[in-house]
């Protein structure tokens, strides 16, 4: 793995990576990078919808051993991410907590929303060497309304990433600063 990290907007980068941030599975995404990924993927917050009720729906019908759950769950029971092809240009969609009013500390427990956000970041890994993608950005997930702290994502990205040859962009990006500017 290599991780590095460039001052910019994370979305301007889909061209050469694919994308993954973190959401809850109320699907509310209403702040944040998110605004941003829904102009670069219409109608992604109604898909997100979908697959979330989809999910729920065949976890009902199909509410029987632990390998038929881990099709839609990560081990600890967290939707898995949901991968999103728009033109070429890809997001995986990490559900890291139930409601958009949680963050680490409130609502979910700091060590719970990283253990969602490992286990997310696991499956992005595998989806990723099985479609052959290379290339990963991110903002610093989990650290801005999540309020967790970035070397502890850091450590689960070196964890998770860390025996592969997945190049990680983190992009750090101040949209105020960037409009005092202009």
């Amino acid at each position: 793995m290599k991780l590095f990290f460039e001052y910019g907007d994370v979305t301007k980068k889909y061209s050469e990576y694919v994308q993954a941030q973190c959401i809850s599975e109320d699907c509310v995404m209403g702040s944040g990078v998110v605004i941003a990924y829904r102009k670069l993927f219409p109608g992604l917050k109604e898909m997100c919808k979908a697959y979330v009720s989809g999910v729920q729906k065949a976890m009902t019908a199909h509410a029987g051993s632990q390998e038929e759950r881990l099709q839609y769950q990560t081990r600890n029971g967290s939707l898995r991410p949901y991968r999103v092809v728009h033109n070429g240009k890809v997001i995986y969609n990490m559900f890291t907590k139930k409601m958009v009013w949680m963050h680490a500390g409130r609502g979910i427990t700091t060590q719970r929303y990283l253990e969602n956000m490992q286990q997310s970041l696991e499956v992005v890994c595998q989806e990723m060497m099985k479609h052959g993608e290379q290339k990963l950005a991110i903002s610093k997930i989990g650290c801005g309304r999540d309020r967790c702290e970035w070397e502890d994502v850091e450590l689960i990205l070196k964890k998770v990433f860390g025996e592969t040859d997945i190049e990680i962009c983190v992009c750090e990006y101040d949209e105020i600063k960037e409009q005092n500017h202009a």
